[in-house]
Protein backbone atom coordinates (compact mmCIF):
# COMPACT_ATOMS: atom_id res chain seq x y z
CA UNK A 1 0.00 0.00 0.00
CA UNK A 2 1.32 3.38 -0.99
CA UNK A 3 1.76 5.91 1.34
CA UNK A 4 -0.04 8.89 1.43
CA UNK A 5 2.05 11.97 -0.11
CA UNK A 6 1.17 14.10 2.60
CA UNK A 7 2.03 11.53 5.20
CA UNK A 8 5.52 11.05 3.79
CA UNK A 9 6.07 15.06 3.70
CA UNK A 10 5.01 15.03 7.33
CA UNK A 11 7.42 12.37 8.24
CA UNK A 12 10.74 13.71 6.01
CA UNK A 13 9.92 16.88 7.83
CA UNK A 14 9.54 15.57 11.33
CA UNK A 15 12.85 13.46 10.98
CA UNK A 16 14.77 16.20 9.44
CA UNK A 17 13.54 18.56 12.67
CA UNK A 18 15.01 16.02 15.18
CA UNK A 19 18.60 15.24 13.15
CA UNK A 20 18.57 18.93 12.40
CA UNK A 21 18.02 19.97 16.37
CA UNK A 22 20.68 17.45 17.48
CA UNK A 23 23.52 17.40 15.00
CA UNK A 24 23.25 20.62 13.50
CA UNK A 25 22.01 20.96 9.70
CA UNK A 26 25.73 20.70 8.27
CA UNK A 27 26.01 17.49 10.13
CA UNK A 28 22.83 16.34 8.97
CA UNK A 29 23.17 14.56 5.33
CA UNK A 30 19.86 13.46 3.30
CA UNK A 31 20.69 10.46 3.44
CA UNK A 32 20.33 10.53 7.10
CA UNK A 33 17.02 12.15 6.99
CA UNK A 34 15.58 9.35 4.75
CA UNK A 35 16.92 6.16 7.20
CA UNK A 36 15.33 8.22 9.83
CA UNK A 37 12.07 8.83 8.07
CA UNK A 38 11.55 5.36 6.31
CA UNK A 39 11.79 6.62 2.68
CA UNK A 40 13.96 6.81 -0.40
CA UNK A 41 16.08 10.00 -1.36
CA UNK A 42 13.69 10.30 -4.08
CA UNK A 43 10.70 11.00 -2.11
CA UNK A 44 13.21 13.91 -0.36
CA UNK A 45 13.92 15.36 -3.60
CA UNK A 46 10.97 14.55 -5.13
CA UNK A 47 8.87 16.87 -2.33
CA UNK A 48 11.89 19.58 -1.05
CA UNK A 49 14.20 19.72 -3.69
CA UNK A 50 17.59 20.39 -1.10
CA UNK A 51 18.31 20.22 1.81
CA UNK A 52 18.10 24.20 1.98
CA UNK A 53 14.38 23.52 1.02
CA UNK A 54 14.13 21.32 3.41
CA UNK A 55 15.22 23.81 5.99
CA UNK A 56 13.24 26.40 5.26
CA UNK A 57 10.30 24.29 4.96
CA UNK A 58 10.57 22.79 8.44
CA UNK A 59 10.89 26.44 9.52
CA UNK A 60 8.08 27.58 7.89
CA UNK A 61 5.93 25.25 8.90
CA UNK A 62 6.22 25.97 12.88
CA UNK A 63 6.56 30.04 12.07
CA UNK A 64 3.70 30.69 9.29
CA UNK A 65 1.33 30.57 12.07
CA UNK A 66 3.19 32.64 14.38
CA UNK A 67 3.88 35.43 11.54
CA UNK A 68 0.16 35.65 10.53
CA UNK A 69 -0.90 36.16 14.30
CA UNK A 70 1.89 39.03 14.74
CA UNK A 71 0.82 40.37 11.76
CA UNK A 72 -2.74 40.33 12.71
CA UNK A 73 -2.01 41.78 15.75
CA UNK A 74 0.29 44.63 14.08
CA UNK A 75 -2.42 45.42 12.15
CA UNK A 76 -5.00 46.38 14.87
CA UNK A 77 -1.97 48.58 16.34
CA UNK A 78 -1.47 50.18 12.97
CA UNK A 79 -5.14 50.87 12.79
CA UNK A 80 -5.16 52.54 15.65
CA UNK A 81 -2.08 55.27 15.19
CA UNK A 82 -4.12 55.63 11.73
CA UNK A 83 -6.87 56.54 13.37
CA UNK A 84 -5.47 59.28 15.55
CA UNK A 85 -4.40 57.13 18.88
CA UNK A 86 -0.71 56.73 19.31
CA UNK A 87 -0.64 53.10 20.77
CA UNK A 88 2.66 52.74 23.21
CA UNK A 89 5.73 51.35 21.75
CA UNK A 90 5.07 48.44 23.64
CA UNK A 91 2.42 47.46 22.05
CA UNK A 92 4.49 46.76 18.99
CA UNK A 93 6.99 44.79 20.83
CA UNK A 94 4.40 42.97 22.45
CA UNK A 95 2.57 41.64 19.01
CA UNK A 96 5.73 40.70 18.05
CA UNK A 97 6.45 38.68 20.98
CA UNK A 98 4.14 37.06 22.95
CA UNK A 99 2.97 35.17 19.03
CA UNK A 100 6.40 33.47 19.00
CA UNK A 101 5.71 32.73 23.26
CA UNK A 102 2.15 31.05 22.47
CA UNK A 103 3.32 29.08 19.77
CA UNK A 104 5.39 27.66 21.85
CA UNK A 105 3.33 26.58 24.46
CA UNK A 106 0.76 24.95 21.71
CA UNK A 107 3.72 23.31 19.40
CA UNK A 108 6.47 22.40 21.79
CA UNK A 109 8.60 22.05 18.76
CA UNK A 110 8.54 25.49 17.90
CA UNK A 111 11.93 25.89 20.85
CA UNK A 112 13.65 22.96 18.59
CA UNK A 113 13.48 25.38 15.34
CA UNK A 114 14.33 28.29 17.49
CA UNK A 115 17.32 26.24 18.85
CA UNK A 116 18.38 25.24 15.45
CA UNK A 117 17.92 28.95 14.07
CA UNK A 118 20.24 30.05 17.28
CA UNK A 119 23.07 27.65 16.80
CA UNK A 120 23.65 27.28 13.23
CA UNK A 121 26.25 29.20 11.01
CA UNK A 122 24.90 32.67 9.63
CA UNK A 123 25.06 31.55 5.87
CA UNK A 124 23.26 28.98 6.26
CA UNK A 125 20.41 30.43 8.38
CA UNK A 126 20.95 34.12 6.51
CA UNK A 127 19.00 33.18 3.42
CA UNK A 128 16.08 31.26 5.39
CA UNK A 129 16.02 34.62 7.81
CA UNK A 130 15.15 36.73 4.66
CA UNK A 131 12.71 33.91 2.87
CA UNK A 132 10.44 33.32 5.90
CA UNK A 133 10.73 36.32 8.14
CA UNK A 134 11.45 39.04 5.57
CA UNK A 135 7.68 40.65 5.53
CA UNK A 136 7.02 40.47 8.95
CA UNK A 137 10.58 42.63 9.88
CA UNK A 138 9.92 44.80 6.97
CA UNK A 139 6.33 45.10 7.98
CA UNK A 140 7.22 46.11 11.72
CA UNK A 141 10.51 47.77 11.09
CA UNK A 142 8.45 50.42 9.07
CA UNK A 143 5.70 50.52 12.01
CA UNK A 144 8.19 51.24 14.17
CA UNK A 145 9.86 53.92 12.01
CA UNK A 146 6.87 55.66 12.03
CA UNK A 147 6.00 55.53 15.52
CA UNK A 148 9.69 56.49 16.61
CA UNK A 149 10.15 59.84 14.66
CA UNK A 150 13.16 60.61 16.90
CA UNK A 151 15.13 57.96 15.31
CA UNK A 152 16.53 57.14 12.23
CA UNK A 153 15.65 54.53 9.95
CA UNK A 154 19.07 52.37 10.32
CA UNK A 155 18.39 52.36 14.05
CA UNK A 156 15.19 51.35 13.99
CA UNK A 157 16.23 48.79 11.72
CA UNK A 158 19.40 47.82 13.92
CA UNK A 159 17.59 47.45 17.23
CA UNK A 160 14.45 45.59 15.83
CA UNK A 161 17.38 42.77 15.17
CA UNK A 162 18.52 43.55 18.68
CA UNK A 163 15.00 42.33 19.93
CA UNK A 164 15.12 39.20 17.33
CA UNK A 165 18.30 38.14 18.68
CA UNK A 166 17.22 38.15 22.42
CA UNK A 167 13.71 36.64 21.27
CA UNK A 168 15.56 33.69 19.90
CA UNK A 169 18.35 33.34 22.51
CA UNK A 170 14.44 33.16 25.13
CA UNK A 171 12.14 31.07 23.00
CA UNK A 172 15.17 28.42 22.52
CA UNK A 173 15.79 28.13 26.00
CA UNK A 174 19.09 29.71 26.68
CA UNK A 175 17.72 32.04 29.31
CA UNK A 176 16.59 32.19 33.01
CA UNK A 177 18.48 28.43 33.38
CA UNK A 178 21.32 29.87 35.92
CA UNK A 179 20.24 33.46 36.73
CA UNK A 180 22.84 33.97 39.25
CA UNK A 181 26.65 32.42 38.69
CA UNK A 182 26.44 28.74 40.97
CA UNK A 183 22.69 28.75 41.32
CA UNK A 184 20.95 26.74 38.45
CA UNK A 185 17.28 26.29 38.58
CA UNK A 186 14.31 26.24 36.15
CA UNK A 187 13.99 29.58 35.26
CA UNK A 188 11.34 32.31 35.48
CA UNK A 189 7.53 30.92 33.76
CA UNK A 190 7.01 31.86 30.06
CA UNK A 191 4.63 34.82 31.37
CA UNK A 192 7.25 35.86 33.39
CA UNK A 193 9.92 35.70 30.83
CA UNK A 194 7.35 37.69 28.11
CA UNK A 195 6.74 40.34 30.62
CA UNK A 196 10.39 41.50 31.43
CA UNK A 197 12.17 40.76 27.34
CA UNK A 198 8.82 42.88 26.54
CA UNK A 199 9.66 45.99 28.69
CA UNK A 200 13.37 45.03 28.05
CA UNK A 201 12.96 45.69 24.72
CA UNK A 202 10.87 48.45 24.72
CA UNK A 203 13.63 50.05 26.81
CA UNK A 204 15.80 49.49 23.94
CA UNK A 205 13.68 51.30 21.58
CA UNK A 206 12.98 54.35 23.25
CA UNK A 207 16.67 54.96 24.21
CA UNK A 208 17.74 57.98 22.58
CA UNK A 209 19.44 57.98 19.49
CA UNK A 210 23.09 58.16 18.84
CA UNK A 211 24.68 61.76 19.06
CA UNK A 212 27.19 62.35 16.01
CA UNK A 213 30.37 62.21 16.72
CA UNK A 214 32.25 66.20 16.66
CA UNK A 215 33.16 66.56 13.46
CA UNK A 216 31.18 63.59 11.62
CA UNK A 217 28.51 65.33 9.05
CA UNK A 218 24.48 65.63 10.68
CA UNK A 219 22.07 65.84 8.75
Amino acid sequence: MTTPEPETKSRILDAAERLFGEQGVPGTSIRAVTVEAHVNVAAVHYHFGSKAALLRALVARRVAPINRERLRLLNAVVRRSEAGEAPPIEEFVRAFLRPVFEGAQSDPDVRRVATILHSEPLEVVRPLLIDVFGEVATRFIAALGRALPQLQPDEVALRFQFAIGVMVHVVSGRAGIELRPGEWGPGPSDEDLLREMVGFVTAGLLAPGAVPEPGSSAG
